[in-house]
């Protein structure tokens, strides 16, 4: 039972990440206060689980992707198109940068973070 739910978990996530990622193919796109989030944890979400990391957008700071996909999907509304990315990928050296980026926010309250992040 908890398998086919942890699948169901996924294909949700993955139809909503898969429409934006088309159009932004080199940049995570999420809301500014998301991106604050998952930069502030950057340190805890590289102590936690195997290179490459994967970060659940709505789920932060929760560190385990099982637990952040299932409070995120208590707290989701209809699938359907929606704007940002759900789900990030970063390498723990990628992570690393991420600590140290400025978040620069669009008109709309987005950020785009580099999917290849390198430290300056």
């Amino acid at each position: 039972m908890q398998t086919r739910y942890f699948f169901r978990l996924v294909f949700t996530f993955g139809v909503a990440v898969a429409l934006p990622a088309v159009a932004e193919e080199k940049f995570w796109t999420i809301a500014e206060d998301r991106a604050a989030c998952i930069r502030d944890n950057a340190s805890q979400y590289a102590e936690h689980g195997s290179d490459p990391i994967v970060i659940v957008v709505q789920g932060c700071p929760e560190v385990d992707v099982m637990a952040a996909l299932a409070s995120s999907a208590k707290n989701m509304a209809p699938v359907g198109v929606m704007r940002g990315d759900s789900v990030l990928i970063f390498t723990r050296s990628e992570l690393a940068c991420l600590k140290e980026l400025q978040l620069e926010v669009d008109d709309d309250g987005f950020v785009r973070i580099p999917k290849s992040l390198t430290c300056e």
